[in-house]
């Protein structure tokens, strides 16, 4: 199914109003090719789901800017490549899954930007790096899935 949960800013001042969105669902849709990039132009946007597709993208650069994101979903898809330094930016993040693609990079590095991680799921990429110390202090993560990647270390 598809949710997509709005309110639209029609601002008297504004001669181009955005769409405005807290929650964008389309998992298990059997959507292909790219993830449109105007889906990371909605910063509003709080939870992310399009969990069970068949996109065969990279993760675009403009993922960063949904700075208000808490819920990232994309698992099971054919997503691959570098995960953008971007993430970083998604600093409110709760839970994110990204399992069941074939991403890579050190996508560990950009974790330590979110104090408030509970869920990360990895598994089944091709992620690479060292495990680093500071994944201990995330004192909130309770759910770790990294296994099936190139990590190293303990």
């Amino acid at each position: 199914g598809i949710l997509l949960v709005t309110t639209n800013n029609n601002n008297k001042h504004n001669n181009n109003p955005t769409l405005h969105a807290e929650i964008f669902s389309m998992a298990s849709n059997f959507l292909s090719g790219t993830i449109p990039i105007s889906l990371f132009e909605i910063t509003s946007l709080e939870s992310l789901n399009l969990f069970g597709n068949k996109f065969e993208s990279t993760l675009p650069y403009e993922l960063g800017n949904l700075v208000n994101l808490k819920f990232l979903d994309l698992a099971r898809n054919n997503l691959e490549g570098m995960v953008p330094s971007t993430l970083r930016n998604l600093v409110n993040m709760v839970s994110m899954n990204l399992n069941s693609n074939q991403l890579s990079g050190e996508v560990l590095n950009y974790i330590v930007s979110m104090p408030n991680l509970e869920t990360l799921e990895l598994e089944f990429n091709e992620f690479i790096g060292t495990v680093p110390s500071f994944m201990g202090t995330l004192s909130h993560l309770s759910k770790l899935s990294l296994e099936h990647n190139e990590f190293t270390g303990t």
